[in-house]
């Protein structure tokens, strides 16, 4: 289990559900995101300051819970990888 807060929760994420996609930041690069997902929400953040849904996760390789607008998501791994080592 991994350990993290989030909005002063303690939370225990499984490593076995995550997931990856290739999103654009708002500086336009580029990159996976390899992730366990905590929350989807319809709201407005720092980065993303227009509402719209935030997709809250827990970023595995920055070790950090960070939000990622949905719109910005370009392509998913949406079986994650629990599904692939149940096949």
């Amino acid at each position: 289990m991994i350990k993290t807060t989030f909005r002063d929760k303690e939370l225990e994420l499984d490593p076995n559900l995550e997931f990856s996609f290739l999103y654009k930041n708002w500086k336009g690069e580029v990159s996976l995101r390899r992730v366990i997902a905590v929350k989807l929400e319809l709201t407005s953040t720092e980065w993303h300051q227009e509402k719209q849904f935030i997709l809250f996760a827990y970023d595995l390789d920055k070790q950090d819970i960070r939000g990622f607008a949905i719109a910005d998501i370009l392509e998913q791994d949406a079986l994650g990888k629990a599904a692939y080592e149940n096949k």
